[in-house]
């Protein structure tokens, strides 16, 4: 999949700012005025940066998702990460294909934001690729924590429900012992070889998670997300049928995104950012799904006990 560069991601935020002159960001009025120290403190205080520590571990539990006791085994760890709490839903439907799929899973009992506000906080201050490393290097001790908590656990792999933690873990640790994988890996190996079936309908895919790309993978990244396996899950759907949606950034513009799903009236995802953004501003008659949503519903109903 084409991937926006460092100088493309900056002129996306340009042309955010200019569609919305004197408005900043979320993420511009959570920074403003925080040095980079306080940023990284922040972090180690509280964990995930946008959604406090409390935050995530109540809807965890308003979910009805069981959270292993603290320190008891568990063989893949979920990390949430900041945009996860946010959508609830596409959690909800993604730990309940697991529970049905029969994987040993569970979280941190504490996890840390992954620092992609310190690598983007570089953008909103006008710095160039490369004039400061020293963002990536709290990138990486955060990973690293989290890395050694779920190692503690046993896990043998961490799935990242938001795709730059998963990047940003993939970039430092491409190699480590506990795995780390972006959320929908686990989908793709366990339905891969199982009858799907959906009542027939159309559906605008839209993979989304792609548009800073090389700003937090690096711009020699030679690696990627399965893109395809994730795309080719979906054609595995008896009765389901597909029109893919071009990449486009959803911070920016969503015209194009609804105008191609108009005529199905289901647009689907499987980036929760991307889950986030086009849900609260989808105009009527589209109704938008996550990508664990839809496959459960594929999977069929659970057999009665």
């Amino acid at each position: 999949m084409p991937h926006y560069g460092w100088n493309q991601f900056l002129a996306i935020h340009r042309r955010r700012l200019a569609q919305a002159p004197g408005r900043p960001s979320s993420l511009e009025i959570t920074l403003e005025g925080r040095t980079t120290e306080e940023v990284e403190e922040d972090i180690w205080r509280q964990g995930p940066y946008f959604s406090a520590l409390t935050l995530r571990n109540s809807i965890i539990g308003g979910l009805e998702i069981r959270k292993k006791k603290k320190g008891q085994p568990v063989e893949n760890v979920i990390q949430i990460g900041c945009a996860g709490p946010g959508v609830a839903k596409p959690l909800m439907a993604y730990c309940d294909l697991l529970k049905r799929l029969g994987v040993d899973y569970g979280f941190l009992h504490k996890e840390h934001c992954c620092g992609l506000p310190l690598v983007e906080k570089r953008a909103f201050e006008g710095f160039r690729e490369g004039e400061s490393e020293r963002q990536y290097k709290a990138c990486k001790e955060f990973i690293g924590a989290n890395i050694d908590m779920a190692r503690e656990l046993g896990a043998k792999a961490i799935y990242h429900f938001c795709i730059w933690c998963w990047i940003i873990a993939r970039r430092f640790y491409p190699d480590c012992d506990v795995a780390q994988r972006y959320y929908p890996d686990i989908l793709v190996d366990l339905l891969k070889d199982r009858p799907l079936a959906i009542k027939p309908q159309t559906v605008a895919y839209f993979p989304g998670g792609t548009h800073g790309w090389t700003v937090a993978a690096g711009e020699d990244a030679d690696w990627d997300a399965d893109w395809p396996g994730y795309r080719q899950l979906l054609d595995k759907i008896e009765g389901l049928s597909v029109v893919d949606v071009p990449l486009y950034c959803c911070l920016v513009i969503t015209e194009p995104i609804y105008k191609r799903a108009e005529p199905c009236g289901t647009l689907l995802t499987n980036c929760v950012r991307c889950y986030g953004n086009l849900q609260r501003n989808a105009p009527a008659g589209i109704r938008v799904r996550s990508y664990p949503d839809l496959l459960l519903e594929a999977l069929g109903p659970a057999p009665s006990s």
